[in-house]
């Protein structure tokens, strides 16, 4: 009995796991590509290295996103926004320790 209950257990955890996961992979698509859409209309603390962001997670995205590669790059562009902005970021909630 004990051990089909941890089976259980362990069973909720790996989907609850999986759900914060794909959350957080789509949480960062989204963020990319509304910057990538915006670009132009930021003004950027770096404008250069914002655009090779951009373009790096649009390839991510274009490929096989992972959050490994995905977390990272979504979390260098949202430092490099005017401070002003960071009020208005629509990412869902983006936890910036994970990956």
């Amino acid at each position: 009995y004990h051990h089909a209950l941890y089976r259980c257990d362990v069973r909720l955890v790996l989907q609850r796991s999986l759900y914060v996961g794909l959350t957080l992979l789509y949480q960062c698509i989204g963020l990319i590509r509304h910057y990538s859409q915006r670009v132009g209309s930021v003004r950027w603390k770096d404008p250069v290295r914002a655009r090779q962001l951009i373009n790096k997670g649009m390839e991510e995205i274009n490929g096989q996103p992972t959050i490994d590669r995905l977390h990272p790059i979504a979390c260098a562009i949202l430092d490099l926004l005017p401070d002003e902005e960071k009020g208005d970021i629509p990412t869902g909630g983006i936890v910036r320790g994970v990956g």
